[in-house]
């Protein structure tokens, strides 16, 4: 049978070849499409090292000198500092609030602050989080201890300054083959801190790769602009209710000083927002919607084709079904036609991919393009298995497509009754 499909195609060449060439071109704007797409689904897959469920941020500001209900005694930073703690202690003691703490730096958040540590004659680009010293950082975004598993505790450790909890990211790429707690590196010409305890890789941003990173401690509260509160909730409250009434009882509660409620969000929602303004969900949305339309060109262009040529053959349709051939055998044929000529030009397609992709190279995360060391664990960030990835996902998605844009026709060329076609032939 594969054969006479053959000898079939090349009878067909002219009308064959206009599809073969609609077929090649869409391989190769499909791969271009679906790379980034890839790339960008591959990085979100990436376990995140903490957990944002039941969790939500409170922001507060502060009344500017013009307010009518700016109060002068209120401004000091002595007076600042403590009426921020005051409304840090209304969080905590809120019903059904598991955990609180001032944040400096908190998941999904667009910004980015780095530095270089040194150990010995090494030197290294992290990423660093600010984190208040005496807070709740760990157990609020349930941040774990990979020797122990348990983030209970994980707090105290950083009580004593010079003590510091890294990524094992800096493990591995700062102290290769050791455990890191003990040990020690310089921040920037002087500052020398010791590991108090090492988790897992932490994903700052939900789209990106996770970076070298360690939790900077702060003594002093930095309160200005409008600090934030992170806190958690039970895990059987329903964070939707529990922020309805948190902020109908709340607001009138951490209004303290110059201090005034200004918002409340869940972290789903920041996530959502930090999508957004780095340009994710918008990526995401032209790749699917390009997407879709080369699936359609394809769906239109190869049903249309096997539809004329369903109708043209017609006659030998039906001699062969009178001959004893089954209606099986008729759709078979027809697929196999539609395999034959998708597979022939998916390689022709990817032979001019690869063109591209050793002149340009790939998509990637423009965050994390220094860290290949680290991140060489990742299908995305290796050259062979991306190729190959992306390339089986474009087949499957061609194949797909070309088989059911086929299968209308080729079961309405296999439902052609014998004498009718003979007839009109």
């Amino acid at each position: 049978m594969l054969r006479l499909i053959l000898k079939q195609l090349w009878a067909g060449k002219r009308s064959n070849g206009w599809m073969m060439g609609m077929l090649i071109l869409v391989t190769f704007f499909l791969w271009i499409v679906i790379d980034p797409l890839f790339v960008l689904l591959a990085n979100k897959a990436i376990p995140q090292g903490y957990d944002t469920d039941q969790t939500c941020l409170l922001t507060v500001s502060s009344y500017p000198s013009v307010h009518s209900r700016y109060k002068e005694e209120e401004s000091t930073d002595s007076a600042m500092h403590a009426n921020f703690l005051r409304i840090l202690d209304e969080v905590r003691r809120y019903r059904g609030v598991e955990a609180a703490t001032l944040v400096i730096g908190y998941p999904f958040s667009t910004g980015y602050n780095g530095c270089m540590i040194y150990k010995d004659t090494f030197s290294l680009q992290v990423q660093t989080m600010g984190m208040y010293r005496y807070g709740e950082y760990f157990q609020v975004f349930r941040i774990a201890d990979v020797n122990t598993g348990k983030w209970e505790g994980l707090d105290e450790k950083i009580h004593d300054p010079g003590q510091m909890v890294i990524t094992r990211g800096i493990e591995q790429l700062l102290f290769p083959g050791q455990n890191a707690v003990g040990q020690t590196f310089t921040l920037g010409t002087d500052q020398e801190y010791r590991v108090a305890a090492v988790v897992d890789d932490f994903k700052a941003r939900s789209v990106s790769q996770p970076n070298p990173l360690f939790f900077l401690p702060k003594d002093k509260l930095y309160l200005y602009g409008s600090p934030r509160i992170a806190f958690r909730i039970c895990d059987d409250l329903s964070v939707t209710r529990f922020m309805e009434e948190f902020q109908r009882e709340m607001r009138s509660r951490v209004s303290i000083g110059n201090y005034y409620f200004l918002r409340l969000e869940d972290f789903h929602s920041i996530r959502r927002k930090s999508e957004y303004l780095l340009g994710a969900t918008n990526t995401l949305r032209r790749q699917s919607g390009m997407t879709v339309f080369f699936l359609l060109s394809v769906f239109l262009g190869v049903s249309g084709t096997f539809w004329v040529r369903s109708t043209s053959r017609r006659g030998e349709i039906g001699l062969m079904i009178a001959l004893g051939s089954s209606h099986r055998n008729i759709r078979r044929s027809f697929l196999l036609e539609s395999w034959l000529l998708t597979t022939i030009a998916w390689i022709a397609g990817i032979l001019m991919v690869l063109q591209k992709v050793c002149f340009s190279g790939f998509a990637y995360d423009d965050k994390a393009v220094y860290l290949e060391s680290m991140n060489s664990m990742y299908i995305q960030n290796l050259p062979v298995p991306h190729f190959l990835v992306v390339s089986l996902i474009v087949y499957l998605l061609l194949i797909g497509i070309a088989f059911v844009a086929t299968w209308i026709p080729a079961r309405r060329a296999a439902a052609t009754e014998p004498s009718e076609a003979l007839r009109d032939e």
